[in-house]
């Protein structure tokens, strides 16, 4: 008799302790902690580190995220940090202290919470969890991670920080962002796959050749593509440009305009790897999104070529130089390409509705303020 009570007594003891030790995995932070929260699957992590600041708007890699909704839900004033998948409907939010249903009610703007225990509820379409200063919302049951994502390296000064996840639960891309009080806001990018990179003044080499009739216009420094762009790497262009080449839409057209190194003639090149003589015409891919599909044109355009699709193209660009319609020329085209970002960058893109500037530097890309077109 006395054998069965000793055994009940272990027996309880251990569901106690085995009890306390899964609230206690919550509490804590083991198993519950971001970095077994999320891993892989989420594709990338949204960690919101200044709440009021945040604009969610402004960051397109959550842009098409299931937790979207539920995050501009949240009353910022309510929680510290929160972070937040970019790929599935679950997130994690922290305060300094415990939260409590009064917290739980005021959480969500517009929206009934049904508590449903002591530390869960569901609202909308959204399950939640909460102990202490953690709270853990989804819209299903995802498992676990198995081995912890590593430390997340980032500045806690950002408003926010986007940590980009690849095989294997690492995190080589990260990138912090900084919403700026006059709605301006700045991006640095760390990418631990750019190896080389430099910042170039597009504007002296490329303004004077380029035409001011682009639709868009992106130029692209030699070193830091080979880190983006595979196909480039690999081309002959890149044995030949000396410091990048612009993409231009020039009437609903592709065309490339590169400088090239003294005596790294690219037409020259082309045909000795062709093993023809004075031709202007080659098929064979120069980046990843060019040529589409067709072969293409290259010509001599002063100490530049210009190449294009079709032969036209190439002739109307020259004569765009020759009679002054050019980028340096333009008042207007000077103000929307350099007036308000930085002059030497690695890559530059404009468009009717976009204008990018990006400056890698020591394996961080920087990305200032983007302004209006």
């Amino acid at each position: 008799m006395l054998k069965r009570v000793a055994l009940a007594l272990i027996f309880t003891s251990s569901l106690g302790w085995i009890a306390y030790y899964a609230y206690d995995l919550f509490a804590t932070g083991n198993d519950f902690s971001a970095r077994h929260v999320f891993n892989t699957e989420d594709g990338s992590l949204l960690i919101i580190s200044r709440p009021s600041e945040v604009q969610l708007s402004g960051i397109e890699a959550f842009s098409s995220s299931p937790a979207q909704t539920m995050a501009e839900s949240l009353n910022d004033s309510l929680f510290t940090i929160g972070y937040f998948s970019c790929k599935r409907g679950h997130l994690l939010l922290e305060r300094k202290d415990s939260w409590t249903q009064a917290h739980i009610n005021s959480l969500f703007s517009g929206s009934t919470v049904n508590h449903t225990g002591s530390s869960s509820f569901r609202v909308n379409e959204f399950n939640g969890r909460y102990e202490k200063k953690r709270l853990y919302l989804y819209d299903q049951e995802y498992p676990m991670s198995g081995n912890e994502l590593p430390q997340f390296v980032y500045d806690t000064k950002a408003s926010a920080s986007v940590l980009t996840m690849a095989e294997n639960n690492q995190i080589p891309v990260v990138s912090d962002v900084y919403f700026k009080s006059n709605g301006q806001v700045h991006f640095v990018t760390r990418n631990d796959n750019i190896k080389a990179g430099r910042q170039v003044q597009d504007e002296q080499i490329f303004g004077p050749v380029v035409s001011s009739k682009f639709t868009t216009y992106h130029f692209r420094e030699r070193d830091y593509w080979m880190t983006q762009d595979s196909i480039f790497a690999k081309s002959p262009m890149a044995s030949w440009l000396l410091h990048g080449f612009v993409r231009i839409e020039y009437k609903g057209v592709p065309a490339l305009i590169t400088d090239y190194i003294d005596g790294q003639d690219p037409i020259w090149i082309l045909n000795e790897m062709f093993q023809t003589l004075d031709k202007q015409k080659f098929n064979i891919p120069l980046t990843s999104d060019f040529p589409s599909d067709t072969s293409f044109c290259i010509k001599y355009l002063a100490d530049f070529v210009v190449i294009a699709p079709e032969e036209e193209v190439c002739d109307q660009i020259i004569a765009d130089h020759k009679l002054g319609n050019t980028v340096s020329l333009s008042g207007e085209r000077r103000r929307q390409l350099w007036a308000d970002l930085p002059r030497a960058v690695s890559e530059r893109y404009v468009g009717p509705d976009e204008r990018v500037s990006k400056a890698v530097y020591n394996g961080h890309t920087l990305e200032p303020p983007h302004g209006d077109t």
